[in-house]
């Protein structure tokens, strides 16, 4: 009873972050950002600190709090990591390298209007939050 239990545990631990998105997450960038499309390893660099700029736009990517499901998903389907890690990553990285981390946002809502109002922003949201968004434009889609 209890191994079978703890195997349970052990695999919602492993699957659950990536069973927890059920929706395709589009990455969208400012409207005026001097870019078209995003490869996923460009993404990835940007939200690893690695790239920092578009031609001479300064990147300013918004993630959300720890512990949200979209957050997780992304960060195990395109930045190759789970949040912990993510976490860890960047505490180390301001310390020894400097840099700055992506900022927070509260909601896909609250993403959206950060990067509406920012000439090198750039988020994730989920599709569904698209709709009605103004100044933003998607750069790349992670199917699910």
């Amino acid at each position: 009873m209890i191994k079978h239990a703890l195997t349970w545990a052990i695999g919602l631990l492993l699957f659950g972050a990536s069973a927890a998105w059920a929706e395709d997450i589009v990455v969208v960038v400012n409207a005026n950002a001097p870019v078209q499309s995003l490869t996923e390893q460009n993404i990835k660099d940007i939200y690893l600190g690695e790239q920092t700029f578009w031609k001479d736009v300064k990147i300013s990517p918004v993630g959300y709090q720890d512990g949200v499901a979209l957050q997780s998903s992304f960060l195990d389907k395109v930045v190759k990591t789970s949040e912990n890690v993510y976490k860890t990553y960047w505490i180390k990285r301001i310390f020894r390298e400097g840099g700055v981390p992506p900022s927070k946002a509260n909601s896909p809502e609250e993403a959206l209007r950060t990067v509406g109002s920012t000439q090198g922003g750039i988020t994730y949201v989920p599709a569904s939050a698209l709709a009605g968004a103004s100044n933003v434009r998607e750069v790349f889609r992670v199917s699910n």
